[in-house]
């Protein structure tokens, strides 16, 4: 049986293995992007003084951080704030996942995923890829369908499965709709530069809006 990695699939793979159509429209980020939160004032110091503090290293004004670095001091304490934990989900960082899609197994290690299980993740609600520098690699949208594939797959009860990607300061967030047997439609939202600060609220308050409208079982 062919095998493919999540590190190594770009959309041309997907492409040949599935039917994969891209949506322009906004409406798949109305309601998520349009969820109504007002951040108190404990966050929007937390967000301000997080950029400051990014601001005043000499390393991130000429963009010498590395992947791990700005994984570490400022991803991971964004996600933390969050708070990716509730009665029936939970944040997983570095997990194996696989499947078979049309007769080709998937399989590699994610990032980060919001998911359901107290001791293995079980039914994955959101995921975040790559934490990507920049776009000299593969580029991180087929890896990440390619593991919302999976998470579809493996969990039959759901056909819609939400992300995001990250490359240097730049978030955009994904959408992924299975309409039936290997042919999938997604979308991708416009970009949100988390080292300017009007855009990292929008990006905690959309991260808030996944936990509270779709880390449901």
């Amino acid at each position: 049986m062919k095998k493919l990695n999540f590190s190594s699939i770009n959309i041309s793979d997907l492409e040949k293995i599935v039917k994969l159509t891209i949506d322009l429209k906004e409406q798949y980020f109305h309601e998520w992007f349009n969820f109504n939160y007002e951040l108190n004032s404990d966050e929007n110091i937390f967000l301000a003084n997080l950029l400051k503090k990014m601001n005043n290293q000499s390393r991130f004004k000429i963009g010498e951080f590395s992947e791990e670095e700005i994984k570490m001091k400022f991803i991971s304490p964004l996600l933390n704030k969050v708070d990716f934990i509730g009665l029936n989900y939970q944040d997983w960082y570095e997990r194996q996942m696989k499947a078979k899609i049309n007769g080709i197994l998937f399989n590699g290690t994610t990032d980060f995923l919001v998911a359901s299980g107290e001791f293995e993740p079980e039914k994955p609600f959101f995921f975040i890829q790559e934490f990507k520098k920049s776009f000299k690699s593969n580029s991180p949208v087929g890896q990440i369908l390619a593991e919302m594939m999976v998470a579809i797959e493996n969990n039959k009860s759901i056909n819609i499965i939400r992300g995001a990607f990250t490359y240097g300061s730049i978030w955009q967030f994904i959408y992924l709709e299975k309409i039936e047997n290997f042919n999938y439609r997604y979308a991708i939202s416009e970009s949100f530069d988390s080292f300017k600060l009007i855009d990292l609220k929008n990006i905690y308050k959309n991260l808030i809006a996944v936990k509270t409208l779709y880390c449901q079982i």
